[in-house]
């Protein structure tokens, strides 16, 4: 009785051994077989508001969606690399694809205040709050919260620099400059050429007038 149960107990050893051992070379096929892809990072970004911020991606991207750009904006350096711009309170995302359309990036972004020592903070009954920088002398720095006739007394009107990539390296970066800057898309309609003449075709109105001393 007793070499009986020894003789099973070695069975059930021997039975485990191979099951793990079965186990571990299905694991490591299906690891091989599997096609290789990179995982995603889904991380939450906490940005000052008018404060910039660098986020580095793991990966080159081809494609990068931001939810909504009044809240966060972004202007892209590389193919790996953004300045995350704080533009007003709340809460978006923001998306990378590779050129496979795999996802390399998918996480929010926070934007909030993070107020200077030096700022005061002036709240007029019945009008609205107007918020001052104290240097030592005080004066008026708007941010989103003022009331509107402070904010268009004293915001800055300048048109925001879309890119900051200098050497054009990078085929995204690039794209995104003339996507953005208007003087790659349109010419000015006052535009004034000089120099070599034009190749472009000159067309005459049927109504128009040969200069004088020119005939027909």
């Amino acid at each position: 009785m007793l070499k009986l149960w020894r003789k099973v107990t070695m069975l059930k050893h021997i039975s485990k051994r191979k099951f793990g051992s079965f186990v571990k070379m299905t694991m490591l096929g299906l690891a091989l077989l599997t096609p290789f892809s990179i995982t995603a990072t889904a991380e939450n970004y906490k940005v000052s508001l008018n404060k910039t911020q660098i986020l580095h991606l793991p990966a080159p991207a081809a494609a990068i969606v931001i939810g909504n750009p009044d809240i966060a904006d972004i202007t892209i350096h590389s193919s790996d690399t953004l300045f995350i711009i704080g533009r007003g309170y709340g809460e978006t995302n923001i998306l990378a694809l590779d050129s496979n359309g795999q996802t390399i990036l998918s996480a929010n972004i926070i934007v909030t205040t993070d107020r200077s020592p030096n700022s005061v903070r002036i709240v007029n009954i019945g009008q609205g709050q107007e918020t001052y920088h104290c240097a030592p002398n005080c004066l008026p720095s708007p941010i989103l919260g003022d009331h509107l006739q402070f904010i268009e007394m004293y915001s800055s009107h300048a048109e925001p620099i879309r890119s900051t990539s200098g050497t054009g390296s990078s085929s995204l970066a690039q794209t995104a400059n003339v996507a953005t800057n208007p003087a790659y898309t349109s010419t000015p309609p006052n535009a004034q050429f000089s120099g070599a003449p034009s190749s472009r075709p000159i067309f005459a109105s049927p109504n128009s007038r040969p200069a004088p001393g020119v005939e027909d």
